[in-house]
């Protein structure tokens, strides 16, 4: 019995350290894959700056949401600003595909603009639109459009200039966005939820928000959201959960994606563009 013991105890002797390393490693493994987030102001000094897109470049446009013919439509590289459009009312919504920026002014009877940036020129695509404010692009190269009012509507505009109505009387459909299989997302800001559409289904997506104002759709099928107010947060909603990203951001609108990870958002309150990653 004694020799038994012996060998229980030398055998312990020499297993009980390999446990301990065993433990530590995973905690190590744990705690390096823990990322702290990182928020970086990479422009400042832009008053009303509203929506942003960030090309597959990685080159940043943004609007600045001045009234009265002040508006402009910039291009930001390396915290340089370059004016491509002035003399605007209200320029709001903004989405990019190949060489086109497409904008909108979000006054009564305001222009969908598109801008090529190979010549400079702009194309008034249509008038006829009350307060246009969110647009993406649809993958016929259709435009998805919403009505910043009260009894707002949800508009698909052919290449022609035509309007289709897709949904009437929503209370100040926002920002929208448009993910990989087609479906709609909208934020009705007034009611502080967000709907999806997609072959004449409406749904509500989401509810209980702080006056929503911009929503991208992310590659994951994730979607991003900010809410329009002087403490405002940025939010993800991935299958079915919400995640605050940041709070304390004074009035964000605008988010746009880079392709290393890492999110943009302009805060409006501030006069600046973010960026937020991880590490």
């Amino acid at each position: 019995m004694k020799n038994i013991m012996w060998y229980v105890f030398i055998a312990l002797f020499f297993l009980l350290p390999s446990c301990a390393v065993l433990q530590s490693d995973k905690t190590d493994k744990k705690s390096s894959t823990t990322k702290v987030l990182q928020v970086d102001v990479i422009a400042d000094n832009l008053p009303n700056v509203d929506n942003i897109y960030l090309s597959e470049e990685g080159v940043l446009y943004a609007t600045l949401e001045h009234s009265a013919g002040r508006g402009e439509l910039i291009r930001i590289i390396n915290a340089k600003t370059e004016r491509l459009l002035t003399q605007l009312n209200r320029p709001d919504g903004l989405v990019g595909k190949g060489r086109y920026l497409f904008l909108t002014e979000e006054v009564m009877a305001g222009r969908i603009i598109r801008y090529n940036l190979d010549t400079k020129e702009f194309t008034i695509i249509s008038t006829e639109v009350k307060n246009p404010e969110g647009i993406d692009i649809i993958n016929n190269g259709d435009l998805i459009v919403s009505e910043d009012i009260h009894d707002g509507r949800l508009l698909r505009i052919d290449k022609n200039g035509g309007l289709h109505v897709l949904l009437e009387a929503l209370p100040r459909p926002e920002g929208l966005c448009v993910d990989n299989d087609g479906k709609i997302f909208v934020a009705l800001t007034a009611r502080g939820q967000i709907i999806s559409y997609q072959k004449g289904l409406r749904q509500v997506v989401l509810k209980g928000l702080d006056k929503p104002d911009q929503i991208e759709c992310a590659a994951d099928g994730s979607l991003w959201i900010t809410e329009d107010d002087k403490s405002g947060r940025l939010l993800r909603l991935h299958k079915g959960v919400l995640q605050t990203i940041k709070s304390g951001l004074s009035f964000p609108q605008g988010i746009a994606f880079h392709k290393d990870g890492s999110v943009y958002v302009a805060e409006q309150g501030k006069s600046r563009i973010l960026r937020l990653s991880w590490h």
